[in-house]
């Protein structure tokens, strides 16, 4: 992503219970944004652990975009048709970290 002039921190959050709240937090302080992405389903997913968490600590101002499976039934296949598929394979989150910066300039007054 530096190529391209974003600079990302990526924290491997292996396990949604316990959430490392210090860390997560810290972090999303310092880039003001968080991409979560996971192989689940997005709805009650660590996705949604990331933004209670946020709404608890008072961090409303930070963008939050989740990537993940839809709440919608999932055919069987190669786990790499699978991760493209729904967008949680390599261009497909950096597809969602541009959308992101592109929000940003979008929202951006002239």
């Amino acid at each position: 992503m530096a190529e391209v002039g974003i600079q990302a921190a990526v924290i491997n959050s292996r396990f949604l219970k316990p959430l490392d709240g210090d860390l997560l937090c810290d972090w999303a302080k310092r880039t003001g944004k968080v991409l979560t992405v996971e192989e689940n389903v997005i709805q009650g997913g660590f996705g949604s652990a990331v933004l209670e968490l946020f709404q608890e600590k008072g961090l409303f101002s930070i963008p939050v975009k989740r990537l993940g499976i839809p709440d919608t039934f999932v055919e069987h296949g190669p786990q790499a048709l699978l991760r493209e598929k729904y967008g949680i394979d390599e261009k497909g989150i950096f597809k969602g970290v541009e959308s992101m910066f592109e929000e940003e300039r979008s929202e951006a007054p002239l």
